[in-house]
């Protein structure tokens, strides 16, 4: 689930970041410089990718172990993720709000996926092995 929730994340926010194009806070521009399909990653605040992915994986682990303190310990891992994201001036505020909220979101919707394809029976896992990986299906 988290590999599932981290390709959708890159796979949504790369061309998102380009298409927005919204300079970053250490441009000195300002929060509504946009300069959009500006490849230059001064232009990429928009939208907090670590944040998304943090928030992914900790809703993901959250969700899996289900203890309260696992899940205080995921969630203050991924807020760490987003004040550092702030502190090294890559984001604006809502850059990250909107990135948690994604990543939320995100790994909300493939853990419903999931559990919903694990009570009709289906079953798709992922197995590292040392040589590679073995893709299991059953339906």
């Amino acid at each position: 689930m988290m590999v599932e929730a981290l390709l959708l994340t890159a796979a949504v926010q790369q061309p998102l970041r380009l298409a927005v194009g919204r300079a970053r806070p250490l441009t000195g521009e300002g929060n509504l410089s946009f300069d959009p399909f500006n490849a230059a990653n001064e232009y990429a605040a928009f939208i907090s990718g670590h944040t998304w992915s943090a928030m992914a994986v900790s809703t993901i682990i959250s969700r899996q172990v289900g203890k309260p303190w696992v899940s205080v310990l995921a969630y203050s891992l991924a807020g760490v993720t987003a004040g550092s994201r702030l502190y090294a001036g890559k984001h604006w505020l809502s850059d990250v709000l909107i990135g948690g909220a994604a990543g939320y979101y995100t790994a909300s919707t493939i853990w419903r996926w999931h559990k919903a394809r694990a009570v009709a029976g289906s079953k798709l896992s992922l197995l590292l092995v040392p040589n590679g990986f073995v893709v299991n299906a059953s339906f």
